[in-house]
């Protein structure tokens, strides 16, 4: 039986950085003593991997908080890293663009929220 590869997409995640460089690159007039005073009065960084595995569609993920393997069901995640970060990896990974009342409306599609890096390799299926 011949093997099936699928894509491994993997979002690295760190919602702090994610905004410090978009407000870097979206807001010229402010400064980095600026963005910075904005961003310490953010609750802590959400620091994660999140990879999905499948072809068109995600058929299993994993989940690394801290180093840890978590599930997407785990009650330390709340609405915000569901909602705003997990489910934007899901759209990208299928290949949709950001919907008009997506957070990120009129971003390029390959901008994830939260993510600052995606590595997208192939594995066995």
């Amino acid at each position: 039986m011949p093997h099936i590869k699928q894509r491994k997409v993997t979002y690295r995640i760190n919602d702090i950085e994610w905004f410090r460089r978009d407000m870097t690159s979206h807001n010229p007039e402010l400064t980095i003593q600026q963005i910075e005073d904005i961003l310490s009065s953010m609750p802590s960084s959400f620091v994660a991997e999140y990879s999905l595995i499948g072809t068109e569609m995600p058929d299993r993920y994993e989940l690394k908080v801290n180093g840890e393997n978590w599930s997407v069901n785990d009650s330390r995640l709340n609405g915000y890293h569901k909602g705003c970060i997990l489910s934007d990896c899901w759209r990208h990974f299928i290949g949709r663009e950001h919907s008009k009342g997506d957070l990120l409306e009129g971003y390029p599609k390959d901008n994830v929220f939260g993510c600052i890096e995606i590595i997208e390799t192939e594995v066995d299926g």
